[in-house]
């Protein structure tokens, strides 16, 4: 839920002094004339005076270029994606972003390349992302429980064989939990060569025209649930190299006659057409909210819509940071009373 204010400039800074009430803030801006605190993410985690549990705020139309690496426990927070709403700028990192620290977080920021996840416990929310990698380098470091959730991704991929013959090299890369994202990609596979991930409540879709990648491939003892999968190049090809695995409540483009072990618990549609699913209006991730009479309405487990708008954690349009403040309209007075003038802004801000 959206709510707006409408009220005086100073309310703004306050909106903000209360975000760092409890950890100390930065801005990062390559653009010296904004006078951010640092440059870039390399400035920040350089500097003594950036600790473990502070947040960094990327500011809207900052551009991080060269390859990023963040080696502290810290929340990166950007200004959303798909944003109509004006005026507004975005956020961007456009070299490679690697998070080498447990538990980092990162909202609301758009990743152009490839971010790597190398560390246990690392969260990505509400970002739109190029490939994921969860895992660097499996021989040398683990990245286990990775969370990614209300993303518009264009695949992930893991660092180690998932059927691998040896336990260390599966449990570099494994439990990672991606759920209400959006994950639509040309070329390859979307979800690949991960070792006991949950996958649920997303939009799984191959949208190429080579008939040789699949939606899932190479994964082991994973639980894939409350999904909408989509190929639209080839609708059969959905599983490949998935073993150990529970498989319930998903609804797949193939023929029931595909994937008959999984016939009991499945919805199979015998298309590739989205609009069978899908409202398909609006633009972006808005094509992607069901329409009244959706085969994945009600379909999840406990009754749960399946696909991104369903379960526990409902993807947010445009990627907008959950308590981070935004105008969108200043209003400023054509006559000054009282030696003052008066500015107002339109203030929105995404409260869950």
């Amino acid at each position: 839920m959206k709510k707006t204010i409408t009220t005086s400039i100073f309310v703004a800074v306050l909106g903000f002094t209360a975000l760092a009430a409890n950890a100390k803030s930065w801005r990062i801006n390559n653009d010296a004339t904004k006078k951010a605190d640092f440059a870039d993410l390399n400035a920040a985690m350089s500097s003594t005076d950036v600790e473990a549990g502070d947040t960094l705020y990327l500011d809207p139309g900052c551009n991080i270029s060269g390859d990023q690496t963040v080696t502290k426990r810290v929340t990166i927070v950007g200004s959303g994606y798909f944003r109509t709403d004006t005026p507004h700028r975005f956020s961007y990192i456009t070299g490679k972003l690697y998070l080498k620290a447990q538990y980092i977080k990162v909202e609301g920021v758009i990743m152009t390349t490839i971010t790597h996840l190398c560390a246990n416990y690392i969260t990505l929310e509400r970002c739109k992302t190029n490939t994921i990698y969860i895992n660097e380098n499996w021989t040398t470091a683990a990245a286990q429980f990775a969370i990614i959730r209300q993303c518009y991704v264009v695949n992930i991929k893991g660092g180690s064989p998932a059927n691998s013959s040896s336990d260390n090299e599966r449990l570099k890369t494994a439990f990672a939990t991606i759920e209400n994202c959006i994950l639509r990609i040309n070329n390859n596979n979307t979800i690949e060569s991960l070792y006991s991930p949950t996958i649920r409540n997303c939009y799984i879709s191959y949208t190429g025209t080579g008939t040789s990648s699949y939606l899932f491939e190479n994964l082991d003892n994973a639980t894939i649930t409350n999904n909408i999968m989509i190929n639209k190049s080839d609708k059969t090809h959905i599983f490949s190299r998935v073993t150990n695995s529970t498989v319930s409540h998903n609804v797949m483009s193939c023929a029931e006659s595909t994937y008959a072990g999984y016939a009991a618990s499945n919805q199979f549609l015998d298309s590739n057409d989205e609009s069978l699913v899908f409202k398909m209006e609006g633009t972006n991730d808005q094509l992607y909210q069901l329409k009244d009479d959706s085969p994945a309405k009600n379909y999840g487990l406990d009754g749960t819509d399946c696909g991104p708008f369903g379960g526990l954690y409902p993807y947010v349009l445009n990627g907008q940071p959950a308590g981070y403040p935004y105008y969108t309209k200043a209003n400023i007075a054509t006559r000054a009373k009282d030696g003052r003038i008066n500015v107002s802004l339109n203030i929105k801000m995404q409260n869950e």
